[in-house]
């Protein structure tokens, strides 16, 4: 069997068979203006100590106010929430009223309205991984609801339709 070379065009076309959760990543820069960007490259590392990983496009201004921020909030869309992912990927300039709202125990942060989940962390570690930095964060603050989450996958929005549980979200 003769395998073809990887190329960026394959690499993308066989991640992208992988189905993901759709995040907002947000935070503050030193000077309190507020940034986020959406992200799909977001995973949980540990258990113990609680860790979680961000991967951030190093050419990216959200990377270089990750990198000066001592915390960050990620907020797990919710179905219905695709206007907000491409809102804060570029793709929809100027919505308005994106709905954020300010997490009581951690004032600096924002989250995004009606998410299927959110936390606060605490930065602890960033690695460079190629053309990425990786960001990890403890969490400090967390809140799931019972809603859908928002699926990527094959460069599209999906949504969970048959044999998905709400309550499935609590063990995340």
């Amino acid at each position: 069997m003769t395998v073809p070379p990887v190329d960026r065009l394959s690499f993308r076309r066989v991640c992208g068979a992988f189905p993901t959760g759709v995040t907002v990543v947000t935070c503050r820069a030193p000077t309190g203006e507020l940034h986020g960007m959406t992200a799909n490259s977001f995973l949980s590392v540990s258990l113990d100590p609680l860790l979680m990983l961000v991967s951030i496009a190093q050419q990216a201004t959200m990377c270089q106010v990750l990198e000066a921020s001592s915390s960050f909030a990620v907020s797990i869309l919710a179905e219905g929430q695709a206007d907000i992912s491409n809102h804060f990927a570029g793709r929809r300039p100027g919505l308005p009223g994106t709905p954020l709202a300010t997490v009581a125990a951690a004032p600096e942060a924002q989250v995004v309205t009606g998410a299927a989940a959110w936390m606060v962390l605490d930065k602890t570690a960033m690695i460079d991984a190629g053309d990425h930095r990786l960001f990890l964060g403890a969490p400090t603050v967390i809140e799931a609801s019972q809603s859908a989450p928002l699926v990527f996958h094959g460069g599209r929005y999906h949504e969970l339709r048959e044999g998905f549980d709400a309550h499935l979200l609590a063990f995340l």
